[in-house]
């Protein structure tokens, strides 16, 4: 005779306390199911607080081709495409050789994705071109492959050298991506697509640090302001947002050069927009990527 089926109710309530036969009492299916199923219960309301689950996400690449994982501490994943789910303890850091976990040699100026999956009880990783899901906890329709980070090759194949913290993403060095010059002025706003080479941010990044890179050696008085906005805040009061604003120029008060790093929001297009106020000659700006977050 087949058992019952103790099926949890969604949402899950995760139970506090459970009753259990009375010392004496018969065992039988209604004395202890009502107990299996506040289990069962407390189970998946635990699972479903831990989708997605990496107690660390610290990884770097230095040398272009391996990415460092530090220890994840706990993935949580399917395997074989199941539902039964599997908690893997990781503590240890493991070095990936990226085009060995992608099984070929890397394409230039492409973004990839590694992810952490069970092979045999223990955590191993695969690189793919497959972005994650929305919550950026799994690979894209995939939940045997827990999703750690992403990197970017260059125009030889080789990988940008970054950091990630959590969510948070920075390159070594700014100048090895692609730089975007800013140099026209005459007080219009132009679109800066910091994607336009090389995949620098994700699609579904949050925010973006950007290096300003600035020199202008007008003399004149007036029009040596630059300007920086994110491209795409439509909200009321906000259409003619200055969201950054620079002085250069060889005048009393300015500078000739600006180097600095800036935070900006961004949307899905990953272009923000500049400009140089009418006025002035000699001037010259660029736009690198030194990181993003999400």
């Amino acid at each position: 005779m087949a058992g019952t089926a103790i099926v949890p109710a969604s949402p899950a309530l995760i139970p506090s306390s459970t009753t259990g036969p009375a010392d004496g009492e018969l065992a039988n299916a209604a004395s202890v199911n009502g107990a299996f199923l506040d289990v069962m219960t407390g189970v998946l309301g635990v699972r479903i607080g831990t989708y997605g689950r990496v107690a660390n996400a610290h990884c770097r690449s230095i040398n272009g081709t391996v990415i460092i994982v530090d220890a994840l501490g706990s993935v949580l994943l399917t395997t074989g495409g199941g539902t039964s789910w599997l908690s893997l303890l990781n503590t240890t850091q493991q070095s990936v050789t990226a085009a060995t976990a992608f099984g070929g040699v890397l394409a230039i100026n492409t973004r990839y994705y590694l992810y952490a999956y069970n092979n045999a009880g223990a955590v191993d990783f695969i690189v793919t071109i497959t972005a994650p899901n929305a919550s950026r906890t799994y690979e894209n329709g995939n939940t045997d492959r827990a999703f750690i980070t992403t990197f970017v090759t260059d125009g030889a194949g080789i990988i940008i050298p970054y950091v990630q913290t959590d969510r948070e993403v920075r390159y070594a060095n700014p100048y090895q991506g692609p730089s975007t010059a800013t140099n026209t002025g005459g007080g219009v706003w132009t679109d800066v697509n910091l994607n336009a080479t090389v995949p620098m941010v994700p699609s579904w990044a949050q925010s973006v640090t950007l290096l300003v890179d600035l020199v202008n050696s007008d003399t004149t008085a007036g029009g040596d302001l630059y300007e920086l906005r994110p491209k795409g805040i439509t909200a009321t009061g906000n259409y003619n947002l200055k969201a950054i604003q620079f002085y250069c120029g060889l005048v009393t008060g300015f500078s000739k050069y600006v180097l600095t790093q800036v935070q900006m929001v961004t949307n899905e297009s990953q272009t923000v927009q500049y400009e140089w106020i009418t006025g002035g000659a000699g001037r010259a700006g660029a736009l690198s990527v030194v990181g993003w977050s999400y």
